[in-house]
């Protein structure tokens, strides 16, 4: 076994050597630097050994002796020294290196030659002749190169055991990143399912990220819980809202037995559930003292008037308006007050989502919106089945009088389901 082999194996089986294997291995930067020290030195020894017998040899010219020394060195430690090869190829990419000063430069700077023959400046440093410096190369130039000198400590092994990690979970966060801002971008097409997929995926980061350590693992953790946050909050009243229009629907789909005439009927009355109708109807009525219309209306009957029979249908027109309109309100601002407090819940089953790693959205929905939370919502703004009707009936009123002919049956259309779910929820 040649010298080179005898003291690489001796480093192998050191103490020293076992301990950088497995802190490499748990990647604790702290235990990677004191053992990196230690055998550095054990390093060092064993060179000045092998140097100090090859000026002992008898040869003038020990400059190939000592070439071929470096290269089965460098060659066998590879193989020998596994761990400790590989953090030395990564402070070649990194062009941390070491060296001797050699000489002085014409400012007085340290000049170090690197292994491949190159002359660096170490700017900044106050270094004599002869000694050693670690450093690492800022700019290369066309015959020499500038550095700094470069001070070893445990964040630097973080960097070098987590580099692949880090770039694995930079490019993940890059990639969710875009599928956020997409989401968010169409908020409006969202379905529960693709808001549960990507909390999956940002779970599934959240994990990855975990590996890493330090400053960096907070501030990707920080990043999943802010993005996390932001999605149920923007998405939650919306995903409520459409699970229960889409409840609604097939109950009234059911109770019609699948009559499609009686179905398209019911649907076009004003639902109970259909948040997005209710909005619709809210802007196409509502407007102060005297709903959307009005006006319009009575300035055409009034210029058609020209009987008796004219002004008795202004004069009804007009009182019919004023008996109903206050009532119809009424019942607007009622279903107004319940949508507040379905997204008042749902903004609080968001808040308390953010904090989970709950991502089975739907499931949740449909639990924290069972028939029962509903009814007790329903209690909270209407008192009585027959208040609820009477308020209704002057809403569908209104419309056949605002010119919507078909409020009236469609109003009877939907009326099983009403009366289904209110006497279910108002029940005394």
């Amino acid at each position: 076994m040649s010298q080179t082999s005898k003291l690489l194996k001796r480093i192998a089986s050191s103490e020293e050597y076992r301990a950088l294997e497995a802190a490499v291995k748990s990647i604790d930067p702290q235990a990677v630097f004191n053992s990196y020290t230690q055998i550095s030195k054990l390093m060092e020894e064993a060179e000045v050994e092998v140097l100090e017998k090859m000026n002992n040899l008898p040869r003038r010219d020990k400059e190939p002796d000592l070439q071929k020394f470096r290269s089965a060195f460098d060659s066998r430690s590879r193989t020998m020294l596994p761990q400790w090869y590989g953090i030395e190829a990564e402070f070649k990419k990194r062009k941390i290196m070491s060296g001797k000063v050699s000489g002085m430069g014409s400012k007085g700077d340290p000049l170090v030659k690197t292994p491949e023959g190159r002359v660096v400046v170490i700017t900044g440093a106050t270094l004599k002749e002869g000694e050693k410096v670690r450093f690492i190369v800022v700019s290369e130039g066309e015959k020499i190169d500038f550095g700094r000198v470069f001070e070893l400590t445990p964040d630097t092994f973080y960097s070098i055991l987590t580099q692949d990690k880090r770039d694995e979970v930079r490019n993940s966060l890059s990639s969710i990143r875009v599928k956020v801002d997409g989401y968010l971008r169409k908020r409006g097409e969202n379905q529960a399912s693709e808001l549960s997929q990507l909390l999956k995926e940002l779970e599934d980061f959240r994990e990855f990220a975990s590996q890493l350590t330090g400053e960096e693992k907070e501030r990707n953790l920080a990043w999943v819980a802010t993005q996390r946050k932001r999605l149920l909050r923007v998405s939650m009243a919306k995903l409520v809202f459409d699970f229960l229009s889409k409840q609604e629907e097939k109950e009234i789909e059911k109770l019609c037995q699948g009559d499609q005439q009686q179905i398209a009927k019911a649907m076009s009355a004003p639902g109970l559930l259909r948040y997005q109708a209710h909005l619709a109807l809210k802007t196409q009525l509502l407007a102060g003292e005297k709903p959307k219309g009005y006006s319009e209306i009575v300035d055409k009957l009034q210029q058609d008037m020209g009987s008796m029979d004219s002004a008795l249908k202004l004069i009804d027109f007009e009182a019919k308006i004023d008996e109903v309109y206050p009532a119809a309100r009424r019942y607007l601002e009622r279903v107004d007050r319940f949508f507040q407090r379905l997204a008042q819940k749902a903004n609080q089953i968001a808040d308390s989502l953010s904090e989970s790693k709950e991502y089975e959205i739907q499931h949740v929905i449909e639990e924290a919106f069972s028939g029962q939370v509903l009814s007790a919502e329903l209690r909270e703004v209407f008192r009585k089945p027959d208040e609820f009707f009477s308020l209704r009936r002057a809403l569908a009123e209104l419309r056949a009088k605002l010119g919507e002919t078909e409020s009236i049956p469609a109003e009877a259309a939907l009326e099983p389901y009403l009366r289904q779910t209110l006497n279910v929820a108002l029940r005394t």
